[in-house]
Protein backbone atom coordinates (compact mmCIF):
# COMPACT_ATOMS: atom_id res chain seq x y z
CA UNK A 1 0.00 0.00 0.00
CA UNK A 2 3.01 2.33 0.14
CA UNK A 3 2.64 3.09 -3.56
CA UNK A 4 -0.96 4.18 -3.05
CA UNK A 5 0.07 6.31 -0.08
CA UNK A 6 2.72 8.11 -2.13
CA UNK A 7 0.27 8.53 -5.01
CA UNK A 8 -2.27 10.28 -2.78
CA UNK A 9 0.05 13.07 -1.57
CA UNK A 10 -1.52 15.65 -3.89
CA UNK A 11 -4.24 13.69 -5.64
CA UNK A 12 -6.72 15.84 -7.58
CA UNK A 13 -9.66 14.23 -5.75
CA UNK A 14 -8.52 15.85 -2.52
CA UNK A 15 -8.33 14.48 1.02
CA UNK A 16 -11.44 14.33 3.20
CA UNK A 17 -11.98 13.65 6.87
CA UNK A 18 -14.08 10.50 7.20
CA UNK A 19 -16.09 11.73 10.18
CA UNK A 20 -17.68 14.71 8.40
CA UNK A 21 -16.54 14.49 4.71
CA UNK A 22 -14.85 17.91 4.97
CA UNK A 23 -11.82 18.50 2.76
CA UNK A 24 -8.59 19.09 4.62
CA UNK A 25 -5.26 20.60 3.62
CA UNK A 26 -3.01 19.42 6.47
CA UNK A 27 -0.29 16.83 5.92
CA UNK A 28 -1.52 13.43 6.99
CA UNK A 29 0.55 11.13 4.77
CA UNK A 30 4.15 12.40 4.90
CA UNK A 31 6.45 14.65 6.89
CA UNK A 32 6.78 17.37 4.25
CA UNK A 33 10.58 17.15 4.13
CA UNK A 34 10.47 14.98 1.01
CA UNK A 35 8.32 12.46 -0.83
CA UNK A 36 10.48 9.36 -0.55
CA UNK A 37 9.63 6.18 1.27
CA UNK A 38 11.49 7.40 4.36
CA UNK A 39 9.20 10.46 4.49
CA UNK A 40 5.94 8.50 4.61
CA UNK A 41 4.01 8.37 7.89
CA UNK A 42 2.90 5.03 9.32
CA UNK A 43 -0.86 5.59 9.00
CA UNK A 44 -2.32 2.11 8.42
CA UNK A 45 -3.05 3.01 4.80
CA UNK A 46 -5.72 0.63 3.52
CA UNK A 47 -8.54 0.06 1.04
CA UNK A 48 -11.91 1.16 2.34
CA UNK A 49 -15.44 0.77 1.03
CA UNK A 50 -16.98 2.23 -2.12
CA UNK A 51 -13.76 3.07 -3.96
CA UNK A 52 -12.09 4.87 -1.06
CA UNK A 53 -8.53 4.65 0.19
CA UNK A 54 -8.45 5.23 3.94
CA UNK A 55 -5.79 5.97 6.57
CA UNK A 56 -5.51 7.06 10.19
CA UNK A 57 -3.37 9.98 11.30
CA UNK A 58 -3.20 11.10 14.93
CA UNK A 59 -6.37 9.19 15.76
CA UNK A 60 -8.43 10.66 12.88
CA UNK A 61 -9.51 8.77 9.74
CA UNK A 62 -9.07 10.33 6.30
CA UNK A 63 -9.78 9.16 2.78
CA UNK A 64 -9.52 9.87 -0.93
CA UNK A 65 -12.34 8.86 -3.27
CA UNK A 66 -9.88 7.18 -5.61
CA UNK A 67 -12.29 5.00 -7.60
CA UNK A 68 -15.98 5.52 -8.41
CA UNK A 69 -18.19 4.72 -5.44
CA UNK A 70 -19.88 1.91 -7.39
CA UNK A 71 -16.57 0.02 -7.57
CA UNK A 72 -17.01 -1.58 -4.18
CA UNK A 73 -14.44 -4.37 -4.39
CA UNK A 74 -11.64 -2.53 -6.24
CA UNK A 75 -11.82 -4.93 -9.16
CA UNK A 76 -13.02 -4.96 -12.77
CA UNK A 77 -12.88 -8.46 -14.27
CA UNK A 78 -11.79 -8.72 -17.88
CA UNK A 79 -15.24 -9.83 -19.05
CA UNK A 80 -16.83 -6.73 -17.52
CA UNK A 81 -14.33 -4.49 -19.28
CA UNK A 82 -15.05 -6.27 -22.55
CA UNK A 83 -18.78 -5.66 -22.09
CA UNK A 84 -18.14 -1.96 -21.51
CA UNK A 85 -15.90 -1.77 -24.56
CA UNK A 86 -18.53 -3.53 -26.66
CA UNK A 87 -21.21 -1.11 -25.56
CA UNK A 88 -19.07 1.86 -26.54
CA UNK A 89 -17.72 0.32 -29.74
CA UNK A 90 -14.10 0.08 -28.60
CA UNK A 91 -12.32 -2.71 -30.50
CA UNK A 92 -9.11 -2.98 -28.49
CA UNK A 93 -8.08 -1.73 -25.06
CA UNK A 94 -4.51 -1.06 -23.96
CA UNK A 95 -3.99 -2.21 -20.38
CA UNK A 96 -1.43 0.00 -18.70
CA UNK A 97 -1.11 0.44 -14.97
CA UNK A 98 1.29 1.55 -12.26
CA UNK A 99 2.34 -0.16 -9.04
CA UNK A 100 -0.67 1.31 -7.26
CA UNK A 101 -2.67 -1.52 -8.85
CA UNK A 102 -0.34 -4.33 -7.83
CA UNK A 103 1.92 -6.76 -9.68
CA UNK A 104 -0.33 -7.81 -12.51
CA UNK A 105 1.78 -8.99 -15.44
CA UNK A 106 0.42 -12.53 -15.35
CA UNK A 107 -3.14 -11.38 -14.69
CA UNK A 108 -2.98 -9.09 -17.72
CA UNK A 109 -1.56 -11.94 -19.81
CA UNK A 110 -4.48 -14.12 -18.71
CA UNK A 111 -6.96 -11.47 -19.89
CA UNK A 112 -5.16 -11.26 -23.24
CA UNK A 113 -5.38 -15.04 -23.63
CA UNK A 114 -9.05 -15.23 -22.63
CA UNK A 115 -10.03 -12.49 -25.06
CA UNK A 116 -7.67 -12.75 -28.04
CA UNK A 117 -7.25 -9.54 -29.99
CA UNK A 118 -9.16 -7.39 -27.51
CA UNK A 119 -6.38 -6.31 -25.13
CA UNK A 120 -2.86 -5.00 -25.62
CA UNK A 121 -0.81 -5.57 -22.49
CA UNK A 122 1.94 -3.29 -21.19
CA UNK A 123 4.66 -4.88 -19.08
CA UNK A 124 5.50 -3.56 -15.64
CA UNK A 125 8.83 -3.80 -13.84
CA UNK A 126 10.35 -2.24 -10.74
CA UNK A 127 11.56 1.02 -12.27
CA UNK A 128 13.86 1.98 -9.40
CA UNK A 129 15.90 -1.18 -9.96
CA UNK A 130 15.37 -1.67 -13.69
CA UNK A 131 19.16 -2.06 -14.12
CA UNK A 132 19.06 -5.40 -12.31
CA UNK A 133 19.16 -8.58 -14.37
CA UNK A 134 15.90 -9.74 -12.78
CA UNK A 135 14.02 -6.73 -14.14
CA UNK A 136 15.50 -7.02 -17.61
CA UNK A 137 14.51 -10.70 -17.56
CA UNK A 138 10.96 -9.86 -16.47
CA UNK A 139 10.56 -7.33 -19.27
CA UNK A 140 11.84 -9.88 -21.78
CA UNK A 141 9.47 -12.55 -20.42
CA UNK A 142 6.48 -10.22 -20.68
CA UNK A 143 7.21 -9.40 -24.32
CA UNK A 144 8.57 -12.67 -25.68
CA UNK A 145 6.56 -15.18 -23.62
CA UNK A 146 3.42 -13.33 -22.54
CA UNK A 147 2.95 -11.37 -25.77
CA UNK A 148 2.90 -7.85 -24.33
CA UNK A 149 3.53 -5.02 -26.77
CA UNK A 150 4.61 -2.13 -24.58
CA UNK A 151 6.25 -1.17 -21.31
CA UNK A 152 4.55 1.03 -18.72
CA UNK A 153 7.17 3.13 -16.94
CA UNK A 154 6.47 5.44 -14.03
CA UNK A 155 9.29 7.87 -14.62
CA UNK A 156 8.95 9.80 -11.38
CA UNK A 157 6.80 8.41 -8.60
CA UNK A 158 8.09 4.84 -8.46
CA UNK A 159 11.58 6.01 -7.53
CA UNK A 160 10.28 7.08 -4.15
CA UNK A 161 10.96 3.47 -3.13
CA UNK A 162 14.67 4.35 -2.85
CA UNK A 163 14.18 8.02 -1.92
CA UNK A 164 15.11 8.89 -5.52
CA UNK A 165 18.71 7.72 -5.02
CA UNK A 166 18.49 6.00 -8.41
CA UNK A 167 16.86 7.52 -11.49
CA UNK A 168 16.12 6.28 -14.96
CA UNK A 169 18.71 8.50 -16.69
CA UNK A 170 21.67 7.19 -14.70
CA UNK A 171 24.41 5.17 -16.50
CA UNK A 172 23.61 1.92 -14.72
CA UNK A 173 20.21 1.84 -16.43
CA UNK A 174 21.74 1.74 -19.91
CA UNK A 175 21.49 -2.06 -20.30
CA UNK A 176 17.79 -1.91 -19.51
CA UNK A 177 17.09 0.75 -22.13
CA UNK A 178 19.18 -1.15 -24.66
CA UNK A 179 16.90 -4.13 -24.11
CA UNK A 180 13.79 -1.97 -24.52
CA UNK A 181 15.18 -0.72 -27.83
CA UNK A 182 16.05 -4.23 -29.01
CA UNK A 183 12.52 -5.47 -28.21
CA UNK A 184 11.12 -2.63 -30.38
CA UNK A 185 8.28 -1.80 -28.01
CA UNK A 186 6.90 1.64 -27.12
CA UNK A 187 7.16 2.95 -23.58
CA UNK A 188 4.07 4.40 -21.89
CA UNK A 189 5.63 7.07 -19.71
CA UNK A 190 4.00 8.83 -16.75
CA UNK A 191 5.63 12.13 -15.81
CA UNK A 192 4.74 13.73 -12.49
CA UNK A 193 6.09 16.19 -9.97
CA UNK A 194 8.68 14.73 -7.61
CA UNK A 195 9.07 16.90 -4.52
CA UNK A 196 6.07 19.24 -4.61
CA UNK A 197 3.06 19.99 -6.79
CA UNK A 198 4.38 23.02 -8.64
CA UNK A 199 5.27 24.15 -12.18
CA UNK A 200 8.88 24.61 -11.05
CA UNK A 201 9.19 21.02 -9.86
CA UNK A 202 7.53 19.67 -13.01
CA UNK A 203 9.77 21.76 -15.26
CA UNK A 204 12.77 20.08 -13.67
CA UNK A 205 11.29 16.66 -14.44
CA UNK A 206 10.61 17.74 -18.04
CA UNK A 207 14.23 18.82 -18.46
CA UNK A 208 15.50 15.46 -17.25
CA UNK A 209 13.08 13.64 -19.56
CA UNK A 210 13.97 15.81 -22.57
CA UNK A 211 17.68 15.04 -22.22
CA UNK A 212 16.91 11.35 -21.76
CA UNK A 213 14.65 11.09 -24.82
CA UNK A 214 17.33 12.68 -27.01
CA UNK A 215 19.71 9.86 -26.03
CA UNK A 216 17.25 7.15 -27.09
CA UNK A 217 15.87 8.16 -30.51
CA UNK A 218 15.09 4.54 -31.43
CA UNK A 219 12.57 4.13 -28.59
CA UNK A 220 9.02 5.42 -29.04
CA UNK A 221 7.55 7.07 -25.95
CA UNK A 222 3.89 7.79 -25.21
CA UNK A 223 3.44 10.49 -22.58
CA UNK A 224 0.40 9.27 -20.69
CA UNK A 225 -2.25 11.46 -19.06
CA UNK A 226 -1.40 14.28 -21.54
CA UNK A 227 1.02 15.46 -18.88
CA UNK A 228 -1.10 16.71 -15.97
CA UNK A 229 -2.45 20.20 -16.50
CA UNK A 230 -2.29 21.20 -12.83
CA UNK A 231 1.49 20.84 -13.19
CA UNK A 232 1.58 23.96 -15.40
CA UNK A 233 0.95 27.65 -14.82
CA UNK A 234 -2.73 28.47 -15.45
CA UNK A 235 -3.38 25.07 -17.11
CA UNK A 236 -1.32 26.08 -20.15
CA UNK A 237 1.24 23.76 -21.72
CA UNK A 238 4.74 25.15 -21.32
CA UNK A 239 7.07 25.79 -24.25
CA UNK A 240 9.31 23.00 -22.94
CA UNK A 241 6.41 20.51 -22.94
CA UNK A 242 5.53 21.44 -26.52
CA UNK A 243 9.17 21.14 -27.54
CA UNK A 244 9.26 17.60 -26.16
CA UNK A 245 6.04 16.73 -28.00
CA UNK A 246 7.68 17.66 -31.31
CA UNK A 247 10.40 15.03 -30.93
CA UNK A 248 9.85 12.36 -33.63
CA UNK A 249 9.78 9.52 -31.07
CA UNK A 250 7.21 11.19 -28.76
CA UNK A 251 3.46 10.51 -28.78
CA UNK A 252 0.80 11.90 -26.49
CA UNK A 253 -2.21 10.29 -24.82
CA UNK A 254 -5.27 12.55 -24.57
CA UNK A 255 -6.61 11.86 -21.09
CA UNK A 256 -8.29 15.03 -19.90
CA UNK A 257 -11.48 13.81 -18.13
CA UNK A 258 -9.77 11.67 -15.49
CA UNK A 259 -7.24 14.38 -14.68
CA UNK A 260 -9.50 17.42 -14.83
CA UNK A 261 -13.11 16.22 -14.72
CA UNK A 262 -13.46 17.12 -11.04
CA UNK A 263 -12.87 20.80 -11.81
CA UNK A 264 -13.93 21.21 -15.48
CA UNK A 265 -17.50 20.77 -16.72
CA UNK A 266 -18.35 18.34 -19.52
CA UNK A 267 -17.72 18.63 -22.47
CA UNK A 268 -14.50 20.17 -21.18
CA UNK A 269 -14.10 23.36 -23.19
CA UNK A 270 -10.68 23.89 -21.61
CA UNK A 271 -9.52 20.49 -22.87
CA UNK A 272 -10.84 21.26 -26.34
CA UNK A 273 -8.66 24.37 -26.51
CA UNK A 274 -5.56 22.42 -25.47
CA UNK A 275 -6.33 19.69 -28.02
CA UNK A 276 -6.76 22.36 -30.70
CA UNK A 277 -3.31 23.69 -29.84
CA UNK A 278 -1.74 20.23 -29.93
CA UNK A 279 -3.50 19.36 -33.18
CA UNK A 280 -2.13 22.51 -34.81
CA UNK A 281 1.39 22.35 -33.40
CA UNK A 282 2.31 18.65 -33.34
CA UNK A 283 -0.26 17.07 -35.67
CA UNK A 284 -2.74 14.20 -35.53
CA UNK A 285 -0.15 11.45 -36.13
CA UNK A 286 1.31 11.88 -32.62
CA UNK A 287 -1.91 11.99 -30.58
CA UNK A 288 -4.10 9.13 -29.31
CA UNK A 289 -7.20 8.84 -27.14
CA UNK A 290 -7.16 7.23 -23.71
CA UNK A 291 -9.82 6.76 -21.05
CA UNK A 292 -8.27 5.44 -17.79
CA UNK A 293 -11.15 3.08 -17.17
CA UNK A 294 -12.51 2.29 -14.64
CA UNK A 295 -11.16 5.20 -12.58
CA UNK A 296 -12.57 7.78 -15.02
CA UNK A 297 -16.10 6.90 -13.89
CA UNK A 298 -15.52 8.87 -10.70
CA UNK A 299 -15.91 12.05 -12.80
CA UNK A 300 -17.81 11.05 -15.96
CA UNK A 301 -19.08 8.03 -17.87
CA UNK A 302 -16.91 5.89 -20.11
CA UNK A 303 -18.93 7.22 -23.05
CA UNK A 304 -18.35 10.84 -22.08
CA UNK A 305 -14.60 10.20 -21.83
CA UNK A 306 -14.75 9.53 -25.57
CA UNK A 307 -17.59 11.78 -26.74
CA UNK A 308 -16.02 15.05 -25.57
CA UNK A 309 -13.30 14.33 -28.15
CA UNK A 310 -15.08 12.65 -31.07
CA UNK A 311 -18.21 14.83 -31.07
CA UNK A 312 -17.08 18.16 -29.61
CA UNK A 313 -13.63 18.66 -31.15
CA UNK A 314 -15.11 19.54 -34.51
CA UNK A 315 -11.93 21.27 -35.65
CA UNK A 316 -10.31 17.85 -36.19
CA UNK A 317 -10.69 16.51 -39.73
CA UNK A 318 -12.51 13.13 -39.99
CA UNK A 319 -9.44 11.28 -41.28
CA UNK A 320 -7.34 12.70 -38.46
CA UNK A 321 -9.96 11.78 -35.89
CA UNK A 322 -9.73 8.18 -37.10
CA UNK A 323 -6.00 8.27 -36.41
CA UNK A 324 -6.47 9.72 -32.93
CA UNK A 325 -9.22 7.26 -31.98
CA UNK A 326 -7.34 4.17 -33.08
CA UNK A 327 -5.20 4.38 -36.18
CA UNK A 328 -2.14 5.70 -34.38
CA UNK A 329 -2.41 3.02 -31.70
CA UNK A 330 -2.77 0.28 -34.33
CA UNK A 331 0.46 1.46 -35.92
CA UNK A 332 2.41 2.05 -32.71
CA UNK A 333 1.45 -1.19 -30.94
CA UNK A 334 1.43 -3.36 -34.07
CA UNK A 335 -2.21 -4.38 -33.62
CA UNK A 336 -3.33 -6.92 -36.20
CA UNK A 337 -6.73 -7.34 -37.81
CA UNK A 338 -7.98 -3.74 -37.68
Amino acid sequence: MRFQQRHMLWHMQGIRRLADQHRVNRRTLHDGRGTGLSNMFDVNFRPGEHGRLVWTHEGEDYYVQWMPAALQAFEVPADLMIAQMDELGVDVGVISRAHIYGRLNDLVADAMNRFPGRFVGAAEIDEWRAYEDSQIAELTRCVESLGMRALYFDGTESFFMVDYKTYYDQPEFRAFWQQVASLEIPVLWHLRCRNELSPRDFTNELRIFRAFVEKWPDINFVITHCFEMNHFENDRLSSLALEICRFPNIHLELLFPIMNGARWEYPYAQAQEIIKQLYAEIGADKIMWGSDMPAVERVCTYRQSLDYLRFHCRFIAPDDMEKILGGNAVRLFGIDGL
